[in-house]
């Protein structure tokens, strides 16, 4: 089949596919759009639309140099950054159910082997390589298709149908928690949007946020109270208490000090939210690099390490 870009046309066809894969890599990290459908997903679409459009050869040595060299040496070049040690130490009983789910995963390519196993050829090797990835990623699928040498062009199809289901049923567990069918069936101890209108009288706290105009959820005006702590130029003083210093370098830092001068022995500040709060600390001063950072800044970050948390995992990992 004569094509815009031959097979034999080697340096032509290596640059457009390292192209089309660079742009794609772009594509996820520049637009929301792309990064939900993954570069990867545009680079496959991509190429099977530009074959199918003859601009490049469905077959060609490069094709192989690639799943020969290329693939290999990536799989062992990611391998380089895994750190075992710390894997053991901080999976836990994590691992034990990634054990258990993983010989499920097995079970369920076993079982969808029998099924299809007549319909789908080199569904062996396939459900091997699918099997592959939903235990350890997209390496594993790699790997596991160069060494049982599944058919490019078969495994191309798998992975955009397998990403493309994927797509649709993250959207389909993203949009259960908004359906009022689940949302009054079942309850949750995290919610991140309550209805105000069945609340009664609340209380809002604002924080680091100047004006009303910058506050994306705007149920808070419905509140009876309203407590703004911030750290920016009082713009707008839209709370009932306004508690703002624009001398300090992160709003954490202010209510860091409204919690120390509040607090009594009974509710002293807990590890998780000194955490937290230093975290805002570290983010906001540009790890104490900013002009805006003082003694002031030090002591808030001083207070939350005083609660033990561990600087090393929980912050700067």
């Amino acid at each position: 089949m004569k094509t815009f870009i031959s097979s034999d046309n080697i340096w032509a066809l290596w640059a457009f596919i390292t192209g089309w894969a660079a742009f794609s890599i772009y594509l996820e990290q520049k637009y929301d759009w792309a990064s939900k459908v993954s570069g990867m997903i545009i680079a496959l679409v991509g190429a099977l639309i530009f074959s199918n459009l003859k601009i490049i050869p469905t077959e060609s040595v490069v094709y192989d140099n690639v799943w020969s060299y290329v693939v290999p040496l990536a799989i062992t070049l990611l391998l380089y950054q895994c750190n075992v040690k710390k894997i053991l130490k901080e999976s836990g009983s994590i691992l034990i159910l990634f054990l258990i789910s993983s010989v499920g995963t097995m079970i369920g390519a076993a079982i969808g082997y029998v099924a299809l196993n007549k319909h789908i050829p080199s569904l062996g090797h396939l459900a091997g390589a699918m099997t592959g990835t939903y235990i350890g990623g997209s390496v594993n699928l790699a790997g596991i298709a160069s060494s049982f040498d599944v058919p490019g062009e078969l495994l191309s199809a798998a992975v955009v149908s397998d990403n493309l289901l994927m797509a649709l049923y993250f959207f389909v567990l993203i949009a259960i928690p908004s359906m009022s069918l689940f949302r009054n069936k079942f309850s949750h101890p995290h919610i991140d949007e309550v209805d105000v209108d069945k609340l009664g009288e609340f209380l809002a706290i604002v924080v680091d946020v100047g004006n009303t105009e910058r506050i994306d959820n705007k149920s808070f005006s419905k509140a009876k109270e309203i407590i703004k702590f911030d750290h920016h130029p009082a713009v707008e003083n839209y709370g009932n208490i306004n508690i703002v210093n624009d001398e300090l370098a992160s709003c954490s830092e202010l209510v860091v000090d409204f919690i120390c001068y509040c607090s009594l022995k009974k509710y002293p500040l807990s590890m998780l939210a000194a955490k937290y709060f230093y975290s805002g600390i570290v983010g906001d001063s540009g790890r104490f690099l900013f002009s805006s950072t003082s003694q002031h800044t030090f002591d808030a970050a001083g207070v939350c390490i005083k609660t033990g948390f561990d600087l090393s995992n929980d912050v700067y990992l």
